[in-house]
């Protein structure tokens, strides 16, 4: 969904600019005239070339997806520095990239929280190990007795919201909150194609949350207590701006109070909320 909102965002920009070409209109313009015209514009008219336009377009955004991972993988020697104590939640594709590739020139040590139920984090540690990075596991209740020896936190996110919060695996506001007590820079890896123009509701976390079958949690459980135990496994959860020292995107590195900017620059005001389908 996000990408069909920037999708369509690039449509406009590239119709108007086509149109502008057609017309022969070569002169610079002021910035009022600018968006002025954007503001007008009916996109009625026909421009001949514009399909090629935008096949040209969705080609170029599929190669950025492909290789946002790496770009936000070569971002890690800025990051990571010898000898530090790197903590992180469950298993990540972008965040275990970005770990082996800063470990190809430093040497630190990462803790890793193992995510239960699902225990994700398993398996990112053994990854980890067999790229012969110090690695630790530990269950989620040691999170916080764990972050005073942390130098900072590193986590992937499912997405990045309008505010500067973030949809994240459970218990990543845990880590969060342990972060902030501890003052440990809670940095989150995250491509612009996870900035999303959505909000959460107040009061209502849950609606972001993916939930999963309380099963794993409960086990038999449920059928001992005939019933009387209610129980909710999210897979994500939401974890507030004010918590976030810093996104890292495929683009550059940016802080939460700059999400409003890289919203405008990625979705057109009238496009921001399309009805799901």
């Amino acid at each position: 969904h996000n990408t069909l909102k920037h999708i369509l965002k690039l449509v406009r920009e590239e119709y108007l600019s086509a149109s502008k070409t057609e017309e022969g209109e070569c002169q610079p313009e002021s910035l009022h005239k600018l968006i002025i015209n954007r503001e007008n514009s009916d996109y009625g008219k026909n421009v001949t070339d514009l399909r090629e336009r935008v096949f040209e377009i969705i080609e170029e955004l599929l190669l950025e997806f492909e290789v946002a991972c790496e770009e936000i993988s070569k971002q890690a020697i800025e990051h990571i520095h010898a000898n530090e104590i790197i903590m992180t939640i469950g298993h990540s594709r972008t965040v275990e990239k970005f770990l082996k590739f800063a470990a190809k020139n430093r040497k630190f040590q990462v803790i890793v929280a193992e995510s239960a139920p699902s225990y994700s984090g398993h398996k990112l540690a053994a990854n980890l190990a067999g790229s012969k990075i110090s690695t630790t596991v530990i269950t989620d209740d040691a999170i916080f007795a764990m972050m005073a020896r942390v130098n900072k936190v590193i986590i992937g996110t499912s997405a990045i919201l309008a505010d500067g919060g973030l949809n994240a695996i459970s218990g990543s506001r845990t880590v969060a909150m342990a972060a902030k007590h501890y003052s440990v820079p809670l940095i989150v890896l995250g491509a612009v194609y996870k900035l999303t123009p959505k909000f959460i509701p107040t009061g209502d976390q849950l609606a972001s949350s993916q939930l999963s079958s309380p099963d794993p949690v409960l086990r038999d459980l449920e059928g001992k207590t005939k019933g009387k135990i209610s129980c909710v496994n999210p897979l994500l959860e939401f974890v507030p701006s004010n918590l976030v020292t810093l996104f890292i995107s495929n683009l550059s590195g940016y802080s939460p109070s700059y999400v409003y900017r890289q919203m405008a620059e990625l979705y057109h005001r009238d496009d921001r909320q399309l009805e799901d389908s």
